[in-house]
């Protein structure tokens, strides 16, 4: 029979065998920069295309963005 002790390391090492992975740490992960900053000039260039009859999917695919980011950024314009 094992000695206590050894019992106890088998588990603990059972124990980190089955927490594998799903075990990690998520908070050590540095932040990543987002995507969601978008330029001044960008900026200005999506309201001149709007004022200037461009449809959002137009603007969009010209400036290889999102339609949703073009949506924000004509919003954000509209309240300034």
């Amino acid at each position: 029979m094992p000695e206590p002790e050894a019992e106890g390391e088998e588990a603990e090492k059972a124990a980190r065998d089955v927490g594998g992975p799903i075990d990690a740490d998520w908070g050590d992960e540095e932040e990543t920069p987002q995507a969601d900053t978008i330029s001044e000039p960008k900026m200005k260039k999506i309201e001149m295309m709007h004022k200037q009859g461009s449809s959002v999917r137009e603007i969009a695919e010209t400036l290889g963005m999102g339609q949703d980011e073009v949506k924000m950024v004509l919003r954000l314009v509209d309240t300034v």
